[in-house]
């Protein structure tokens, strides 16, 4: 009885120690940009065709570890400052992105114990967005604070 005992007490302290170690956090972000163009061409008063203007829809995923729902408090795209909230879809062990050049879907799979969540990038102001550079995520996951660079 005294060896079940003393084999019990270090075995729910270590158990206790890892399962305290376990904080939600942001483990990666990615960052994916969408191209759409109208479908109808836009036509001036003559009638000619006009350039359509095309959109760019900008995304970033946060692998977290854990359901909690991220708070984003600020996000710069190339020292240029943007929205950026969050989606309620709720987290998600597989995200479908898009697209590459090819027509191939591009899948994004959580590795287990882990979550995605879809962010949307919005310029703020119609201020002019650079075409690369990074991005600067900072932010709160439950009672955790991250920063992510995204290239």
């Amino acid at each position: 009885m005294k060896k079940i005992f003393l084999l019990l007490i270090p075995a729910l302290f270590f158990l206790g120690v890892s399962f305290a170690q376990r904080q939600c956090t942001v483990t990666k972000a990615i960052a994916f940009y969408t191209i759409s163009q109208p479908g109808i061409m836009p036509r001036d008063e003559n009638g000619m065709p006009m350039k359509g203007k095309r959109n760019k829809q900008r995304f970033i995923y946060l692998l977290t570890s854990c359901k909690i729902k991220p708070v984003i408090t600020s996000v710069t795209y190339g020292g240029v400052k943007v929205l950026a909230s969050v989606n309620d879809d709720g987290p998600a062990k597989k995200a479908e992105v898009g697209s590459d050049n090819s027509g191939r879907p591009i899948i994004l799979y959580a590795p287990a114990g882990y979550y995605y969540w879809k962010t949307d990038v919005v310029e703020i102001n119609s201020s002019p967005v650079p075409d690369s550079g990074k991005y600067l995520v900072k932010g709160s996951v439950g009672k955790k604070s991250f920063a992510c660079t995204v290239y």
